[in-house]
């Protein structure tokens, strides 16, 4: 008997001390997840690119765009402003610039439109300017276009 009492003696602190590591290491578990989860979160926001980045992005983008222009390549420019303009339709520069290969393009209708999007957007002094030239040219007639590579 007395081997029965000392066995289950064993065995009850056995058990004692399994819940109190059990209350023990709950506690720093939940403190581990919540960490890895605040470090993942932290990490993507870190990531991302700020409103800035995507600014000077475009504004490479635009002197590749204007690159082509110089060397006569419209066709090319235009394919890489309209990727440019479909992804920041509310900037005015955006429009004001393709409307601008248009017009190097002799193409006035696309010319206008864009133009007029960008004074709509930004009515300053060059957009209403550019606005006007354009309405002019429409309106004394066709123009020949120019020679594209």
């Amino acid at each position: 008997m007395d081997e029965n009492n000392i066995n289950e003696q064993i065995l009850g602190e056995l058990r004692l001390q399994t819940r109190l590591y059990r209350k023990r290491y709950i506690p720093i578990f939940v403190i581990l997840i919540a960490f890895l989860l605040f470090s993942s979160i932290f990490k993507y926001y870190i990531s991302r690119p700020s409103p800035n980045y995507l600014q000077e992005t475009s504004s490479l983008t635009w002197n590749q765009v204007e690159d082509l222009c110089d060397k006569g390549y419209y066709d090319a420019a235009e394919k890489k402003a309209l990727i440019i303009v479909n992804n920041n339709e509310g900037d005015y520069h955006s429009h004001a610039c393709i409307a601008r290969i248009y017009l190097r393009k002799g193409d006035l209708a696309h010319a206008l439109k864009h133009a007029e999007i960008a004074y709509r957007l930004f009515p300053n002094k060059d957009n209403e300017e550019t606005l006007q030239a354009l309405n002019k040219l429409v309106e004394s007639g066709p123009q020949k276009p120019s020679e594209t590579r």
